[in-house]
């Protein structure tokens, strides 16, 4: 499913993605630099537009029919396409990037260690949900606790 109109295969599509690997490391070793944000804001764009161009297209020509989203048997066969695991990867690669940086910004807000966070950001890059889950039981460790005030006054 190349880009109707353009000359690129999906093999070279496909590389298009590792757009996000210098993201990725800015995010680690610089969150909060303007560049970094400014790369990951331009990458997202980028893979946002990509996706798609790839994706309408193939909606439109099947005239594809949502329901088969509802099952494990019909997104398998979705996914036996080649070109249609092109696009998902694509929604992978940008999906993950952002909340990957989402991940990096909120850690440098708390001052999670970078030696804690390494771990997490190398599962969010390469495991997604997993590197999320992860870190959001660590974001625990370093989330103040709320005092909550007692609505019974000291006189009752």
């Amino acid at each position: 499913m190349p880009i109707p109109g353009l000359p690129f295969t999906d093999e070279a599509l496909f590389k298009a993605c590792n757009v996000v690997i210098p993201c990725w490391v800015l995010l680690f070793l610089v969150p909060w630099w303007k560049p970094t944000k400014a790369l990951v804001w331009l990458a997202s764009i980028f893979l946002s537009g990509l996706y798609g161009a790839l994706i309408l297209p193939y909606l439109i020509e099947t005239k594809f029919d949502f329901s088969v989203m509802a099952s494990l048997p019909g997104v398998a066969a979705l996914l036996s396409n080649p070109s249609v695991v092109l696009a998902a990867w694509v929604h992978y690669c940008v999906a993950d990037l952002w909340v990957g940086q989402w991940i990096a910004l909120d850690a440098a807000t708390r001052q999670i260690p970078r030696l804690l966070m390494a771990p997490v950001m190398l599962l969010a890059f390469l495991l997604g949900p997993v590197g999320l889950g992860a870190y959001l039981i660590l974001r625990k460790a370093f989330t103040p606790k709320l005092q909550v005030k007692s609505r019974v006054s000291k006189s009752d």
